[in-house]
């Protein structure tokens, strides 16, 4: 649901800058990452959608996942984003075109090691709900 995107990547990219912004260099990347992305970086994309009706009412409701990568031999980096992505997203109001959003809340996070790489990867998951 590309309205929910835009509205993510709006709220992320509006002034004055904030420190999820600042940190990330402005890298957030919808799907994937170019190949050889600098890190620190994330990726936002829509794992679940599903239309809902109550009464007379009609939603939509997705599973957004954000995947920050820091390429440390510390988890601190990635812990630091996942702060700041917090702060930017939990219970934040985004403009999505065509709809009311109804609310974004977040679910489970997720810290992997990808010890080969020395890649840390934080996966953070939010419920997004909206209607038309």
């Amino acid at each position: 649901m590309t309205p929910i995107i835009t509205g993510i990547y709006s709220k992320f990219t509006a002034e004055p800058a904030n420190s999820l912004y600042t940190a990330l260099g402005g890298r957030l990347y919808h799907a994937e990452a170019p190949q050889n992305a600098t890190f620190p970086y994330a990726v936002v994309f829509i794992v679940s959608h599903e239309h809902d009706w109550v009464f007379d009412d009609e939603f939509e409701e997705a599973l957004v996942q954000f995947s920050i990568f820091t390429n440390e031999r510390s988890a601190v980096t990635a812990g630091t984003l996942w702060g700041y992505l917090k702060s930017l997203y939990d219970d934040a109001t985004i403009t999505v075109s065509g709809y009311t959003q109804i609310s974004m809340i977040r679910g489970q996070s997720r810290l992997i090691r990808d010890e080969t790489g020395n890649i840390w990867h934080y996966s953070v998951d939010y419920d997004v709900m909206v209607q038309e």
